[in-house]
């Protein structure tokens, strides 16, 4: 099942897509170039060391049982994205923190974008809930980190 809510950005409360906090530099909602949807959100750092994200919070129910996989994706387009690296990294990914029903957390489960200039691009990477554990929540940040662009 779908666990991301709004994923089209189609629902729009006081500026931000529903379900979207906007977080550091935030974001822009356009409606032209989209990928799919009414909407695609659009960052932009003007510095490298500037970050501009959007988060959401799941709390799935139930829990994501252990064993199950997870699979974070997100569609990006880039226009000269630069940074310390210039291969795929967290800092300009889908990227989600994993908060088990023990209290302990698994950080930076990331769906990696390549930086440069690119068209439309998938990014996806699965999550196999480890034995013994389940999700009671993830924060799941679309972002651009410590890259110009």
């Amino acid at each position: 099942p779908e666990l991301f809510m709004n994923t089209g950005f189609e629902t729009v409360i006081g500026g931000e897509a529903d379900g979207w906090t906007k977080v550091g530099r935030g974001y822009s909602l356009v409606t032209s170039g989209v990928y799919a949807g009414a909407r695609s959100m659009h960052m932009k750092n003007e510095q490298a060391n500037q970050m501009s994200a959007a988060l959401q919070v799941i709390t799935p129910s139930p829990p994501v049982a252990s064993g199950y996989r997870v699979r974070i994706a997100g569609w990006s387009r880039a226009n000269k994205i630069e940074g310390n690296v210039m291969v795929p990294d967290w800092e300009y990914s889908v990227n989600c923190d994993m908060e088990f029903n023990d209290g302990s957390w698994d950080y930076g489960v990331s769906a990696m974008f390549n930086p440069g200039t690119h068209g439309w691009e998938e990014a996806v990477t699965e999550y196999t809930v480890p034995a013994g554990k389940s999700i009671v929540s993830m924060w799941c940040y679309a972002h651009v980190v410590n890259h110009k662009g």
